[in-house]
């Protein structure tokens, strides 16, 4: 791959990571106004029974709300304990990893296989196009997951994204086009 082709790719990935980390974003929110939505109707339920009124039901939705209300406080602490400025993936990591990759593809393609999938969420595929001379080109169109991409330090300038999901709509996908020297 070529040094102007490798800056696509990275500026690609940083896309859509920023895109990840906006959506997660808009989940934060979302999850704060779910909380509070909770909050409000547990404080009616237990101002009904404080005001003398009996219910199981009333009693068992209250239970389903405080079970309900833990895990998205939960899920709330891990989401806001990532870093707030999503990381930037540097072109340097990104020739790392393809060339690391190509030597795969030719020494080991199973291996190369099970590395390749174990980074997607969904199916790769790759289309083969017109040749020119000893120019292989190729489209490629698959779907990553975010927390494989940016595991470990190495990854990323400026931060690291640990344990983060993959919150890109599932219409969106990383399609680009390749060109490789033979």
């Amino acid at each position: 791959m070529t040094p102007p082709m490798v800056s696509t790719l990275t500026q690609l990935v940083n896309t859509h990571v920023e895109a990840a980390f906006q959506e997660r974003s808009r989940g934060i929110e979302h999850l704060k106004a779910e909380i509070l939505r909770l909050e409000r109707e547990a404080g009616n339920l237990v101002r009904f029974l404080a005001e003398g009124g009996e219910s199981t039901s009333v009693r068992s939705e209250l239970q389903g709300i405080e079970s309900a209300l833990q895990g998205l406080r939960l899920e709330l602490a891990g989401r806001e304990a990532m870093p707030s400025v999503p990381p930037r993936v540097h072109p340097t990591w990104m020739r790392a990893k393809l060339e690391r990759l190509d030597e795969l593809l030719r020494q080991e393609p199973s291996q190369a296989k099970a590395e390749i999938a174990k980074h997607l969420d969904g199916e790769l595929t790759v289309r083969p196009l017109p040749s020119t001379g000893q120019e292989r080109r190729a489209e490629i169109r698959g779907r990553a997951k975010l927390n494989s991409l940016l595991e470990g330090q190495e990854a990323v300038c400026g931060g690291v994204v640990a344990g983060a999901r993959n919150h890109l709509p599932a219409n969106k996908s990383l399609a680009s086009r390749f060109e490789s020297s033979a």
